[in-house]
This record gives C-alpha cells, sequence and structure tokens, in this order.
C-alpha cells in the first residue's frame, strides 16, 4: 500500500512548506529550554500535590486531578522529542524527552518511542500497521478499556516488531522494559503499595485514557487513511480559545499530520498565515465531548457522471470541453479558481480547473486541456480518448485557489494554459463590478487559449496580451506592469513554473506582502528519475558502506539494513528524514529543504533525494 499523497495534496502541502515563514516556524529551538520548563513544571506539580495530599490536607480528587494533568504534560515533552521539536541537537533532544516520559511510562526512551510514533504517522489509519488505530477503530467503551493500558499494549506492538528493528533499538527496548518491570515490581511489592496505587498508578492510568482520547480517539475517523484523503484523516476539533493551551492545541491536529516536525505551541501560528488555504481542504469538524462519529461530516472527494456536448479547439494542441450533467440537473456549485479531479481511466485521473462564470447551479463546466506531448501522459490520453456524447467521471470541484474579495484592486497574471483558473476569476470580478486587469501571457497569438472568445467578452478593454514572437517576457518591464504592491490590491498567477517564480520574484521587489500574492502551479513538481544511477552510501557513525540501485531511495535501503532514520510523509514534505551530508554532491527533490540548503548540500531528505556523485557520505 503506498503511502504517497494524492497529488493535489502534495501540491498544497508543498506551496505552505515553501513560504519563508514556514521555514523559520518548523526549526526547532537549538537547546531545548521551553520543552525542558514545560517537563519541569509538569514534575513540579506531581511532587507538589503529592506532598500537599500527604503532609497538608490536600483533598484527593484535586490531587488525582493534578497528578494526571501533569502525567499528560510529560508526555508532551516526549513526543515532540520523536519529532526532533525539542532541540535541534539530536543527544538534548532525545535525553529530555526520555526523562520527561518517565513518571508517564517508565523506561519508554526516545528512540522507542519515535519508531512507535512515526509508524502512527506513516500509517495513519491502515489496520495492519498503524499502532494507534486500536484506539480509533471500535466501540467507545472498548476503546476505553484499551486506553487504560496503553503502556503493555505498546510495548507489546514493539515486541512482535523486534527482530526488525536496529541493534541499537533492540537495547533501548530490552533496559526499557527492564526498567519497566523493575518499576512496578518494586513499588507494588514494597510497604507503600498502597499510597503509589493511590498517588500515581490509578491517576496515570486516567492520564492515559484522557490522553488518548484527546490525541487519538476524537482525531482519526475510523477507516480513513491518510495515504488516500490526508486532510480529512485528522480533524479540527470545535473549542474554545481559551480552552486551546489547555489541550495542548490539539484542536488543530491534522496540522501536527501535516507538518509533524512542527512544535504543538506553534501550530496556531501556521494556522493563521495558511489558513486560507487549509480551510478549503474539507478538514472534518467535531465537537471535543462526542463518543461516536454518526453526527461527524466527512467530505471525502465525491464523484459524479457528467457528458461532454462540446469540444472545440481553442488555441495550438488545446481543446475545450463542455461538461454537463447526466441527470439533467444542475451540477455541484463552484467558485471562481475552482478544479476537478477528470478520471481520464481506471488508473490515471488529472486536475483542470473550470474556466467558466462560478455559479450555485451551474448548468455546465467548462475545462480547457493542452496536449502536453513531453507531459505525463494525462493530457494525452484525454485528447485521444474523450469523444463528443462521451460520458465520464469527474469529482465534485475543489477549491485550493480562491479569490478574496476584499481588495480594491486585483493584477490576475496567466501564462499559457495558466488562464483557466485565471478567466474564471476574471468572469467573477466581472460579475461583481471589481476593478482589474487581466494580463494574458503566450508564445504567440496561435497558441493563447481562448482568444477569439476573449475578443468578445465585455471586458475585454481590460485585458492586455503578451507574445513571445513580439517580445519575450524576460525583456519585458514586469516591474511597470505589476506596479508597487503598498496599496490594497490582490495579485493572482497561474502558468509554468518558471514563469510564476519569475513573476512572484518581481512582486515582491515591488514591495508586495506575501499575503497577497496567490498563486497555483499546474501540479507539483515531478522529478525525471530515468537518468538516475545508483551510488554508494557511506554511513560514517556505522561503518557501513550500502549501494543504492537507480530504483530504489536511500530510504529503502537505510531500511532494508535496519538503519533507524525518523520518516513520515516519504514524500519530501515533513522533513522528519532529513540527515546530515558530511560529504557528495546531491539531487534534492523535497520540497521542505531552502534553495540556500539545496546550495550547501549539507541536508538530504533521504526519502526522496538521491546523489549525482557516486558516493554520498551520511552522518548516520
Amino acid at each position: 500500500m503506498s503511502t504517497y499523497f494524492p497529488s493535489d495534496a502534495k501540491l498544497i502541502i508543498s506551496e505552505i512548506v515553501k513560504d519563508p515563514r514556514f521555514k523559520q516556524l518548523n526549526t526547532a529551538p537549538k537547546y531545548g529550554f521551553q520543552m525542558l520548563v514545560f517537563y519541569l513544571s509538569g514534575l513540579a506539580f506531581i511532587i507538589s500535590s503529592t506532598l500537599g495530599y500527604l503532609y497538608y490536607d490536600l483533598p484527593y480528587f484535586i490531587m488525582f486531578i493534578v497528578n494526571g494533568a501533569a502525567m499528560i504534560v510529560m508526555f508532551g515533552t516526549i513526543h515532540e522529542a520523536a519529532h526532533a521539536s525539542v532541540s535541534r541537537i539530536s543527544w538534548i533532544n532525545d535525553w529530555i524527552g526520555t526523562i520527561g516520559a518517565f513518571l508517564y511510562f517508565p523506561g519508554l526512551s526516545t528512540p522507542i518511542y519515535r519508531y512507535l510514533h512515526l509508524s502512527h504517522h506513516r500509517y495513519t489509519g491502515d489496520p495492519q500497521r498503524d499502532p494507534d488505530v486500536k484506539y480509533v477503530n471500535d466501540s467507545f467503551l472498548r476503546c476505553l478499556l484499551r486506553w487504560t493500558y496503553q503502556d503493555i499494549y505498546w510495548g507489546a506492538w514493539v515486541a512482535r516488531n523486534f527482530s526488525t528493528r536496529t541493534t541499537q533499538e533492540k537495547r533501548y527496548f530490552i533496559g526499557g522494559t527492564i526498567i519497566y518491570l523493575t518499576w512496578y515490581t518494586a513499588w507494588l511489592m514494597s510497604p507503600w503499595a498502597n499510597e503509589f496505587i493511590l498517588l500515581y498508578l490509578l491517576p496515570q492510568r486516567v492520564a492515559y485514557a484522557v490522553l488518548l482520547y484527546f490525541f487519538s480517539y476524537v482525531q482519526h475517523p475510523p477507516g480513513i487513511l491518510q495515504a488516500d484523503n490526508p486532510f480529512q484523516a485528522t480533524v479540527r476539533l470545535n473549542v474554545e480559545k481559551w480552552l486551546q493551551p489547555f489541550i495542548l492545541y490539539q484542536d488543530k491536529h491534522f496540522i501536527h499530520h501535516l507538518f509533524p516536525k512542527l512544535p504543538f505551541y506553534r501550530y496556531q501560528k501556521i494556522w493563521r498565515f495558511a489558513q486560507e488555504i487549509l480551510e478549503q481542504q474539507q478538514v472534518p469538524m467535531r465537537n471535543i465531548i462526542e463518543s461516536s462519529w454518526d453526527k461527524v461530516e466527512i467530505n471525502l472527494s465525491s464523484t459524479c457522471y457528467v457528458s461532454i456536448t462540446e469540444i472545440n479547439k481553442i488555441a495550438e494542441d488545446t481543446l475545450s470541453y463542455k461538461l454537463v450533467s447526466n441527470n439533467g440537473k444542475a451540477l455541484p456549485a463552484f467558485s471562481a479558481g475552482a478544479h476537478i479531479d477528470v478520471h481520464i481511466t481506471d488508473r490515471l485521473t488529472r486536475q483542470y480547473s473550470i474556466t467558466n462564470l462560478s455559479s450555485s447551479t451551474p448548468d455546465h463546466y467548462l475545462i480547457a486541456v493542452k496536449c502536453e506531448q513531453n507531459g505525463r501522459g494525462g493530457s494525452a490520453a484525454l485528447h485521444e480518448s474523450f469523444k463528443l456524447g462521451n460520458n465520464i467521471k469527474i469529482s465534485t470541484p475543489r477549491d485550493n485557489f480562491n479569490i478574496d474579495i476584499t481588495y480594491d484592486n486585483y493584477q490576475l497574471i496567466a501564462g499559457g494554459i495558466g488562464i483557466t483558473p485565471i478567466l474564471s476569476m476574471a468572469h467573477y470580478l466581472n460579475h461583481l463590478g471589481k476593478p482589474f486587469h487581466l494580463h494574458l501571457f503566450s508564445r504567440n497569438q496561435s497558441y493563447l487559449p481562448f482568444i477569439k472568445e476573449i475578443q468578445k467578452l465585455s471586458f475585454f478593454q481590460q485585458v492586455t496580451t503578451y507574445f513571445d514572437d513580439e517580445m519575450p517576457i524576460f525583456e519585458r518591464d514586469i516591474a511597470a506592469l505589476l506596479g508597487s504592491g503598498t496599496q490594497n490590491k490582490g495579485l493572482y498567477i497561474c502558468g509554468p513554473e518558471k514563469f510564476m517564480d519569475y513573476m512572484i520574484n518581481t512582486a515582491k521587489e515591488q514591495h508586495w506582502q506575501a499575503n497577497n500574492i496567490h498563486f497555483e502551479r499546474f501540479s507539483a513538481k515531478t522529478i525525471d528519475t530515468s537518468n538516475d544511477k545508483a551510488f554508494e552510501i557511506v554511513l560514517k557513525k556505522s561503518a557501513k558502506t550500502l549501494y543504492v540501485p537507480a530504483d530504489q531511495s536511500i530510504l529503502n535501503i537505510l531500511e532494508s539494513n535496519n538503519i533507524s532514520v525518523p520518516t513520515s510523509c516519504e514524500q519530501g514534505l515533513c522533513g522528519s528524514c532529513v540527515c546530515k551530508v558530511i560529504s557528495g554532491k546531491v539531487s534534492h527533490r523535497d520540497s521542505i529543504l531552502t534553495e540556500e540548503d539545496h546550495q550547501k548540500d549539507e541536508l538530504i531528505a533521504v526519502c526522496v533525494s538521491r546523489a549525482t556523485s557516486q558516493s554520498l557520505v551520511l552522518d548516520l
């Protein structure tokens, strides 16, 4: 079973992680003082409440609540350490996590919990490979019972996979098991066994149940795999703002699953700058206290069948398709900039923007498809197989490129087939009476889609065309075209990657704010793997040299040789598997590292990136 996200989901996540603000927020503190204070606060509460109960008449129920809450705080320490979010210095990160977890789960070390927890991230919802699926996929009462012996269940899960682990992890697990058994045996056989049960064991078990309710049961809809539906496999909780810090911001646990290295106290900051695009992904909402999923609306991408009633050649290599409902009813509503999945074959699906005026009750969708001879095969197959009168399967519209109607003015810029979402926006702004200008770039007039139709539009006077055969784009005064970004203006761009990068960089030079620049790429960046070659990796710490074939990733080879590397998304999006490079040249294929990181060749995302040199020396 593949753990790869669908291409449009990967594209959305890529755009967020490329934002300069994300890099800053996703970087762990250097020394981990934040989580050390967090742990010490929990420890102080346990000591204070226990002494208060024993010597100062503190009511038992208050001590019980305080000790349980403090243990949840301590769990937060190892949870962050498992994602290397405590400290950028690995040994500090792992030691703080291991020490912090002791009272919550005696003997649990950061490396063991990292293996266990990242398996949950990697295979969320998979009934065979997700260690936490038993906390979700059953009745509330059965799950509640399992929550109270979380430590035993986790230990058994790791034991079942013991043979696949590294020598170091096996030592940690054996040592941790000895510590665990010694801790409980010593206390339960001691004269203080009753106090141990009342002051520690009972609050601990309730803490397990409370934590797993908030971290697992209410978070993950049963039966939905993150690999298939990354935005629907985890929910948003309907929680009052004042309560959010008390549940460690787990009201946005879905952000943690999308960006697992992000420290929990920064979830809200990511939400603030990425809220617009994340709100479009139909992340399920549920109440914080709810024992079943019956009332939770989970909008997986639904499909319907439509008929092709018109096919027109609108430019060289480009055809438009008019799609109408098979049952004579209105099609699902869409907004300007929305796209649909078009199922070309059972195994081939591509996304195309709807280009006509948005409507709540549309009678048709109009899409345009350019036949890319050197593309991934989708457009060529569509041109060849889609005929007038065909019934085809499409998804309901999704809007990842929506238009903000609060700007005073708009600059709409399209390169080639990038006109499709931009033209829908122009129709919509014209309908609202908003001032805008539409800039269309193309190789020449014959390659500009919809040119004849545009010339007949009522807002044609607000359209300017630019053709490379008259003057190449890089010779044009794009800065003058964009103007200053100091006013309340919105910039919307769609086109080829280099075209968009040039426009975006020029806009930033003209002082356009990042929040005012909106863009949509044709697809997530694809890598040509046809020229991939074999190479060797030298692992400095392990004193091993391994061979990486052309058709295998570094991560595959490391795992097959029992070399433990944290990993979650396996797509170069989350940063969990990033390792230090000591020497060698890298072909960077991730989205998480910056261009500066790529140029330095000091880091590598081993799940996707490869060596361009014959050998790569890694700090593993």
